[in-house]
């Protein structure tokens, strides 16, 4: 990158849904601690008074730029939305943020300088702590059908499959810099806005969950690495708004992205894709007997796995 730090243009995109005190909280730490950035604050189309509260807070301030999903189109579509700002406006890097992280530091100035000294790293991470100080950073790796399987019931009760499943590097405590062939948390990472553009912004046909094995796919194609720089710290607060739509709500979408993620990304045959069609059905209608929730969405669930077991889709976002 030909640019110096002092002439780079850094975007942080914000995505709210139905959390515009915790956006506000969010967008005051990174006043507190940076100083050269564009916060572009997506309201995905929340179902309560956040856009109206958020359009009052920032309307007029110079370093807001507020952006309103006309749907709700899930994680990825609405951080799509921010990108391309962010990329109309000719950021050089983009952070993409949850509502519910506080900066704890210069986070982005010390990610930005990180980046640019390793640029056969696409994507970098701070360190995460959680609301008891404790760091939850992830240095995840590629999902595969194995870990699938084992991680599913009944064989994720049972140890000796258990320990298959483990995905995650041990991260050393002791070092500034990890550099690995995976994935960052999600909640905050960084990216050069040439990057994003190359692998395609999110892929949109997912609307909520599994992003980051999305992504750790797109790097590897790339042949690019992770990184995490434990000098920049933020605090994730982990936001309530997905789990006030329930356990039946979140499995529902968690089963639809994984089951996407495996059959276009993972390319599996239709063979297999048709096990895990009767795998994930059955599981549901046994779900269905015992839970109204599940019931409630049996149809839907049995529709969307059905579209997703007999249609190939676009997997890059074209804008």
């Amino acid at each position: 990158m030909e640019k110096n730090m002092t002439s780079l243009k850094t975007g942080i995109v914000i995505l709210n849904y139905n959390t515009s005190e915790e956006t506000k909280k969010c967008v005051y730490s990174i006043r507190k601690f940076e100083k050269q950035y564009t916060i572009y604050i997506v309201d995905n189309c929340s179902s309560d008074h956040s856009w109206d509260d958020l359009y009052h807070t920032f309307h007029n301030d110079h370093d807001i730029v507020l952006l309103r999903a006309s749907r709700n189109g899930g994680y990825s579509y609405g951080n799509n939305i921010g990108i391309t700002k962010c990329l109309e406006d000719n950021c050089d890097i983009i952070y993409i943020v949850n509502s519910d992280i506080e900066l704890l530091n210069s986070t982005f100035t010390i990610m930005t300088k990180t980046l640019i000294n390793n640029p056969h790293c696409m994507i970098i991470g701070p360190s995460v702590v959680d609301n008891h100080g404790n760091e939850v950073q992830l240095a995840k790796k590629k999902l595969t059908l194995r870990n699938f399987i084992y991680g599913r019931h009944p064989f994720c009760n049972i140890p000796f499959f258990k320990k298959k499943v483990d995905r995650l590097y041990d991260i050393p405590v002791n070092q500034r810099f990890f550099i690995f062939q995976g994935m960052v948390s999600g909640c905050c990472f960084g990216i050069r806005a040439t990057d994003f553009k190359q692998i395609h912004y999110f892929d949109e046909n997912v609307f909520l969950y599994y992003e980051e094995d999305i992504l750790i796919c797109k790097l590897a194609s790339h042949e690019r690495k992770a990184i995490i720089d434990h000098d920049a710290k933020v605090w994730h607060k982990e936001s309530v708004s997905t789990k006030k739509s329930g356990f039946a709500f979140i499995r529902y979408h968690r089963w639809n992205s994984v089951t996407y993620y495996l059959y276009e990304y993972l390319q599996l045959n239709f063979f297999i894709r048709t096990l895990i069609f009767i795998w994930n059905t059955v599981t549901w209608l046994l779900l269905s007997i015992r839970s109204r929730t599940y019931r409630e969405l049996l149809h839907d669930f049995i529709k969307k796995q059905t579209k997703l077991l007999f249609k190939r889709y676009d997997t890059s976002i074209k804008k």
